[in-house]
């Protein structure tokens, strides 16, 4: 163990010397200067055995002036925080870049290989210009290749039209996995509402159709039925009369009286069995003629 931190602190020192002999050009001087301030910040944390944010200022200070040394303290940095794929990342990118002092690339390289067995290796190659993102890869431009600690993930694609998708993968412990990313068809990632299908209404049973011949003919049988009764009041009310008429007990003007009334009365009860007779046969011819009702 303190073999280990020795060379790691030997390590530091001389990624500190290659910065600090690097040669920089006046117009950079002020960048420069924020890059070894944030060098040394990032020296001082790891002294203090703060590696995650030793990690984070040695990569800003990358990020100010790009230099392999940074990136390879950093990954030193993430692996003694337990960030073994951050680390494993920063390996490969120090090694990939070149400029590497002969002991820290081979630092790096033994440090990666011990790395590759304990995670999965990720290699997504479509879509180009594409961004995914992942655990601590965040919007990587496509195509791009990073390590994962072993377990179930979701990338997120984000196009440059700015529609995403989710893709699960698996990262097995050391196995490379190869990823090809697509967005779902346009029809699954539509955000036009979908209307609801209008509800299907039952049809009414049609009532039955009462033709107008046999309305008439109820019409017809209900006058005559009127008409006969009528015909039997007035038929009552004229043998009234004459039974007046004919009773010598009345007055001259009574009888006379009764015999008038007794003829109208006649008159009218023989009107109204016509009528009766009339209105009830047409009705009754009607009803017999119109079709009848199906049920």
């Amino acid at each position: 163990m303190k073999f280990r931190s020795a060379r790691l602190v030997r390590s530091l020192l001389c990624a500190s010397c290659l910065w600090a002999l690097a040669g920089w050009s006046r117009e950079a001087h002020a960048e420069t200067s924020n890059a070894q301030r944030l060098f040394a910040r990032g020296e001082e944390a790891y002294a203090a055995s703060h590696f995650t944010q030793a990690a984070e200022l040695f990569e800003q200070a990358d990020a100010e002036s790009p230099h392999p040394s940074a990136v390879y303290n950093a990954a030193v940095c993430w692996e003694q925080a337990g960030e073994l794929a951050r680390a494993a990342d920063g390996y490969l990118e120090a090694l990939g870049r070149g400029g590497l002092e002969e002991r820290q690339a081979k630092d790096s390289e033994t440090r990666l290989a011990a790395l590759k067995g304990r995670l999965g290796f990720i290699q997504i190659t479509k879509p180009v210009g594409g961004l995914a993102s992942v655990a601590h890869k965040q919007r990587e431009p496509i195509p791009a290749r990073f390590y994962l600690a072993p377990g179930d993930y979701q990338v997120l694609l984000e196009d440059t039209s700015g529609a995403t998708s989710l893709t699960p993968v698996v990262a097995v412990a050391g196995e490379t996995l190869r990823v090809e990313l697509s967005l779902p068809p346009p029809s699954e990632h539509s955000d036009e509402p979908k209307l609801p299908e209008p509800p299907v209404i039952p049809a009414l049973p049609e009532e039955p159709h009462t033709p107008a011949s046999r309305v008439l003919g109820w019409v017809g049988v209900a006058l005559g039925l009127a008409a006969g009764g009528a015909a039997v009041y007035m038929g009552t009310e004229a043998l009234a009369a004459r039974d007046r008429y004919s009773d010598a007990h009345n007055s001259p003007r009574q009888r006379n009286e009764a015999r008038d009334r007794a003829i109208d009365l006649q008159l009218g009860t023989n009107i109204a069995w016509g009528g009766a007779t009339i209105f009830g046969g047409t009705g009754l011819v009607l009803l017999l003629a119109s079709p009848t009702w199906e049920f």
